[in-house]
């Protein structure tokens, strides 16, 4: 019986490895934990250091840590100043990936296009009844 072996390019240096659950070759999933562990142990120390702060004092870039945070390996629950950035505008924010006001503006901008297509839909359909009884 023959077996098929999964293998993979590691997203990070691109190495072929045997497929597993973190997506990442050996050497790379261990520099992962490292990076990490040294991010705890950083922010133990000083619980009150923002983002770009640690990365620099880590070595890591604050894309990484920003990633990280949104794939849930770092929880910003016990350092409020860990924060990711907005999709829209690049402001900081705790959760998600929009802070309040692009998501109200998103929100607002919907419900006038929404208010201003149905109003189109009865303009056109008090249109058509018009012509049909002329």
């Amino acid at each position: 019986m023959l077996t098929e072996l999964k293998v993979a390019h590691c997203s990070d240096c691109g190495r072929i490895y045997q497929k597993n659950l973190r997506g990442l070759c050996h050497s790379c999933a261990s520099e992962s934990d490292r990076q990490l562990q040294a991010i705890d142990r950083f922010m133990v120390r000083y619980p009150t250091t923002d983002t770009e702060t640690v990365a620099a004092h880590v070595g890591i870039s604050p894309s990484r840590i920003r990633s990280w945070l949104r794939q849930g390996k770092l929880r910003n629950d016990s350092y409020p100043n860990l924060c990711d950035a907005c999709d829209l505008c690049q402001t900081p924010i705790q959760a998600g990936h929009l802070c309040h006001d692009c998501s109200v503006r998103i929100q607002t901008d919907i419900s006038r296009l929404l208010t201003q297509e149905q109003e189109d839909r009865e303009r056109q359909r008090a249109a058509i009844s018009y012509r049909f009884r002329a």
